[in-house]
C-alpha cells in the first residue's frame, strides 16, 4: 500500500473530547502515581521538525528500562519512514548529531510536573 504523509495530518479536537479521552485512559490506568502525560519543550520539537525532509512527528509509546512510561518523538518523512539516528545506539555522537535523525525523550513526567 502506498501512502503519503504531509504536514496537514491531524486536526484540533474540542476540550470536551480531549477531557473525555484523558478520563478514559485514567479509568483504564487508575493508579494514583501513574504517569499521565509528558512535557517536551519547543526547542527539541523544532529541532526534530527542521530535519531535512521532515513533515511531522511520530510519537511512540515506550517503557524505559526502569519500567517508566515514555513517549518518544521521531521525525517522519512524507513516505512514512522515520528519520532515525545513524550509527550505533552506544555512540553518543549518533544521538546528538544534526546530520542524523533525532529521537526525543528527556521529557518531564506528569506527575509530578503537572
Amino acid at each position: 500500500m502506498s501512502y503519503k504523509l504531509g504536514p496537514d495530518v491531524g486536526k484540533p479536537i474540542s476540550k470536551e473530547i480531549a477531557e473525555r479521552w484523558i478520563q478514559n485512559h485514567r479509568d483504564k490506568h487508575p493508579h494514583k502515581d501513574e504517569i499521565r502525560a509528558r512535557f517536551f519543550g519547543t526547542d527539541i520539537i523544532e529541532e526534530i521538525l527542521h530535519q531535512d525532509k521532515c513533515v511531522g512527528i511520530r510519537i511512540y509509546y515506550a517503557t524505559s528500562d526502569e519500567g517508566e512510561k515514555q513517549l518518544l518523538l521521531v521525525g517522519t518523512r512524507e513516505d512514512g519512514t522515520n528519520i532515525w539516528p545513524e550509527g550505533s545506539g552506544h555512540d553518543h555522537s549518533a544521538v546528538t548529531s544534526k546530520a542524523s535523525g533525532i529521537i526525543a525523550d528527556a521529557s518531564s513526567p506528569c506527575p509530578p510536573y503537572c
